[in-house]
């Protein structure tokens, strides 16, 4: 732990660095989950460093209990609304992504009344905070890149589900994008490829959220617009090399920055801060994230080219 938190030390340099922090919902009987106190703990020594976190609060019912989960939603605001450094309450991630149940809760039976039903919980719960401890915590929730007409209309089932509720409980929306990874491609993997590809594809997939795919759901200008994942996999198979990755996240960066104040983009978000460990032999092949490897750090937490290049575009950020 000592020396990942020397290494984001070293990325955040003198800015505030934000952390999403993924937690799973387990326990339907109304106790507190068992993960809670491990995970109190780090995110506590987080705080204690300087870090500022987001919680993504995975839904994961293979009986579809949104409801249990909705209260579920409401308690974990509550618990986390003391701790001054949980900023963002992420509810469910990637509902509407239905093939990977490892990746995205759109694979559980009932995730998007679960999306639906925790923004609402999770709202209301801030409201009745208010007055009695710091209303800190922004609510929101994510999704996974989808061609705009796919993703306007998974919106617009959101708006006849929520309707006017949903879009008032509702302070930010993620995108997660993986450009030359997942779809949308690029013309070319090579670093030059992708320093003039990548700015575009990242870009046009911004303005499309705000401009087509939040208002399906009545949501307006005020609703913040964040990467909550982006990132660009190292993979020998498909040869995107160390050197691919670390161009990916220069020319991600500069496609976002390019939009930043149009969109109302508030975050950045690179997945992830280490390669995964190897796949063990038994492990479903429906995985659709290896073999590929993610992570600024490798498996030994020495930095990857990427690392520094993060590091670059923190301490820049965005032009004014």
């Amino acid at each position: 732990m000592s020396k990942v938190l020397s290494l984001l030390h070293t990325l955040s340099g003198h800015h505030q660095l934000l952390l999403h922090l993924y937690a799973g919902w387990h326990a339907a009987d109304g106790t507190d989950p068992p993960w809670l106190p491990g995970f109190d703990r780090e995110v506590r020594s987080y705080a204690r460093n300087g870090f500022s976190i987001e919680v993504v609060l995975r839904y994961e019912s293979k009986q579809g209990d949104w409801k249990g989960y909705a209260r579920f939603v409401a308690a974990m605001v509550s618990h986390f609304s003391s701790t001054r450094a949980v900023r963002y309450i992420q509810v469910t991630n990637e509902a509407n992504a239905p093939l990977d149940p490892a990746a995205s809760d759109g694979a559980y039976p009932g995730a998007t009344s679960a999306l639906v039903a925790g923004v609402e919980a999770a709202h209301h719960e801030a409201l009745s905070l208010e007055g009695k401890t710091h209303r800190h915590i922004l609510i929101g929730f994510n999704v996974a890149w989808a061609p705009t007409p796919i993703l306007s209309n998974w919106f617009s089932g959101l708006w006849g589900d929520g309707g006017r509720e949903l879009s008032s409980s509702v302070n930010w929306v993620g995108l997660d994008l993986y450009p030359g990874t997942y779809l949308p491609g690029l013309p070319s993997s090579t670093p030059s490829g992708i320093a003039r590809s990548a700015p575009a594809v990242v870009r046009e997939e911004l303005v499309a959220m705000r401009n087509a795919v939040l208002p399906a759901a009545h949501l307006g200008r005020t609703v913040a617009l964040q990467l909550t994942e982006i990132g660009y996999a190292t993979s020998l198979a498909d040869h995107h090399s160390d050197a691919d990755q670390a161009s990916a996240v220069k020319a991600f960066a500069r496609g976002a920055c390019s939009v930043a104040s149009k969109v109302g983009l508030t975050t950045f978000e690179w997945f992830e801060l280490t390669d995964a460990p190897a796949p063990a032999a038994d492990l479903s092949p429906t995985a659709l994230h290896l073999p590929w490897r993610f992570g600024l750090l490798d498996n030994d937490l020495v930095p990857k080219p990427a690392f520094s290049e993060y590091e670059h575009v923190i301490a820049r950020g965005c032009p004014a």
